[in-house]
């Protein structure tokens, strides 16, 4: 249930959304126009743990989450969107706009699961680490950050240690690669 103080924050996130989408000439024109006429916002967010959201409430309808997750664009100016043809509509995330929910062992690496429902293999070199909580990779051929969560991240915590050298490593059979420290990578930046 939305709060009061969770209201004033949806409107401060939505203002800032707002003129990131009116400056943002990626996003539909017809889009663009209608904001800056004044047109309502309602907050649509993506949290870092991969939940949806409608106005401080969390949605239910695994079918919706579906569409939404694989229907889910970046813009080259970093504005996200839910893009269903003919129609867009901006969306804040909090963290990365995708997830890995999903991975399992496949010949010599992992096969992931993706929060869109696309499967790829994962490219260990890309794995990174805050040191905490957060486990993460590239996709997307490179061009996306994911963040590792839920059964994903029980999969792969089996074949994670603390390697010799110092740091965690993912092994596989005889391979093993470093885990390296979570740099600033954000193909779509967050609304300032």
């Amino acid at each position: 249930m939305a709060t009061a103080s969770n209201d004033d924050a949806i409107d401060d996130g939505l203002n800032r959304l707002r003129r990131q989408v009116i400056a943002d000439t990626d996003v539909p024109v017809a889009l663009r126009e209608a904001l800056a006429a004044g047109a309502a916002l309602e907050e649509i967010r993506l949290d870092a743990a991969g939940r949806w959201w409608h106005q401080g409430e969390r949605f239910s309808h695994p079918r919706l989450i579906a569409l939404f997750s694989r229907s889910l664009v970046c813009t080259a100016r970093g504005t996200w969107l839910v893009q269903v043809e003919p129609y867009s509509y901006p969306v804040a995330v909090d963290d990365v706009g995708f997830f890995v929910t999903g991975a399992r062992p496949d010949g010599d690496g992992w096969l992931l699961r993706l929060s869109d429902g696309s499967e790829e293999r994962l490219d260990p070199a890309t794995l990174r680490s805050d040191g905490d909580t957060w486990l993460g990779c590239l996709v997307h051929a490179g061009h996306d950050e994911a963040r590792i969560v839920d059964g994903a991240w029980i999969g792969l915590a089996e074949a994670i240690d603390d390697g010799d050298e110092g740091g965690w490593r993912l092994r596989r059979g005889a391979d093993s690669w470093p885990i390296g420290a979570r740099a600033p990578f954000r193909r779509c930046a967050l609304p300032e």
